[in-house]
């Protein structure tokens, strides 16, 4: 009998895409929505002089795909969704305990994800996954919460496994919306001077389809990973204060935004505490209605990416934690 309680999900990070390795980690706080077929089963109408609807069938094409990987916001774990769905082959900075890894994809040359082999399933049994990588990522925040994050994952197949044992369990942090600010400043000047105090209510940060799969013939698996215009949105509701009224003159003139949201979390040592900033150069395309919530007028407001020249980039991810690797 397969039990909830003895779900569990373990990576290893691919040093070949594609090819198979032993997990090297749990994930902590995490879910994973996950689909057991993998292969398109065609059963194709012939004429036989019957009213049997099919005779034969055949594999069209493999590939596990339409998976959810989705939890808490960890300072730690949000490392393995930013390298499937952002930018692979990133190391991180710091000589001493704390880490500092920067995922600033590259703007004129090609991007990589990197890939993974997957454990997932429970006590009755456990499935392997090899070349997952991440084509969408999702990183919100809600008033009184932690973060939260997903991705939308693919994969070449699934194959029943047993799991890598003696893994253990790690210690990880959430990301909490009470310790996360809002800076906005317009472009040209510096990201991250300007914070919006008693503002930001919700929000959510997504990068939509960056990395896609490519199938071609002479395989039943997908051959090759494309990467596509990165396209970030951010959706944000807000109080409407006098900043945020200021702000509707922005929108009007678009007037194009650094914005930073940036959580903080414990101290790792002195002068030096756990992060997670989402940096990037917006255009606000769009002025929700005025609604209200808990007596106070409250706005939507919705951002798109846009490039900005003296930023330099089009978005960039930080995170400061302990973690020394991904291996």
């Amino acid at each position: 009998m397969g039990l909830t309680a003895f779900r569990r999900i373990q990576v290893g990070k691919e040093t070949t895409p594609g090819t198979a390795v032993a997990a090297t980690a749990k994930l902590m706080g995490m879910t994973l929505k996950a689909p057991l077929g993998d292969r398109r089963i065609v059963q194709p109408e012939e004429e036989r002089g019957s009213l049997a609807g099919a005779f034969r069938s055949y594999t069209q094409a493999i590939g596990w795909e339409g998976a959810t990987l989705s939890g808490d916001a960890t300072f730690e774990d949000i490392l393995y969704l930013l390298a499937m769905a952002v930018e692979g082959g990133v190391t991180p900075s710091g000589l001493g305990t704390a880490k500092t890894w920067t995922f600033s994809p590259s703007l004129t040359s090609a991007n990589s994800p990197d890939t993974f082999t997957l454990e997932f399933g429970d006590d009755t049994q456990a499935y392997e996954v090899e070349y997952v990588l991440a084509t969408g990522l999702e990183i919100s925040g809600g008033v009184g919460q932690a973060l939260k994050c997903s991705a939308n994952l693919v994969g070449r197949q699934i194959t029943p496994t047993t799991f890598t044992p003696s893994l253990v369990d790690r210690n990880v942090e959430s990301a909490l919306a009470g310790k996360t600010s809002l800076y906005m400043d317009d472009a040209g000047g510096t990201i991250g001077t300007t914070a919006k105090a008693a503002t930001l209510l919700d929000w959510t940060w997504r990068l939509p389809e960056h990395f896609a799969t490519i199938a071609h013939q002479g395989s039943l698996y997908f051959t090759a990973v494309r990467e596509q215009r990165m396209k970030p949105t951010l959706e944000m509701t807000v109080e409407f204060n006098a900043g945020v009224a200021a702000l509707r003159t922005k929108y009007a003139s678009e007037t194009a935004q650094l914005v930073r949201i940036e959580a903080v979390g414990g101290l790792i040592e002195t002068g030096t505490n756990k992060k997670l900033t989402i940096d990037g150069a917006y255009k606000i395309v769009d002025f929700d209605v005025l609604d209200e919530r808990n007596g106070a007028d409250i706005v939507k407001l919705t951002l798109h990416g846009e490039y900005d020249a003296t930023y330099g980039k089009l978005f960039e991810i930080v995170v400061v934690n302990t973690v020394g690797t991904l291996a």
